[in-house]
């Protein structure tokens, strides 16, 4: 069940993945992010978090 009290904390989750990307997305080119895993990864990893904290936000 989820819980309305905690969406505060998921809502910061999602405040910090996105100011981690947008801070972050003048650093590399579409070029280096598609060769490296690593950079590809982190950004996944990110748009993860967010979309697991849209789903798990109360009604």
């Amino acid at each position: 069940m989820r819980e309305r009290i905690r969406d505060k904390e998921r809502l910061l989750h999602i405040q910090n993945a996105i100011e981690v990307l947008m801070v972050r997305k003048d650093t590399h080119t579409l070029e280096e992010v598609v060769s490296d895993p690593i950079i590809f990864y982190g950004y996944v990893k990110h748009i993860e978090i967010i979309g697991e904290a849209v789903y798990m936000l109360t009604k």
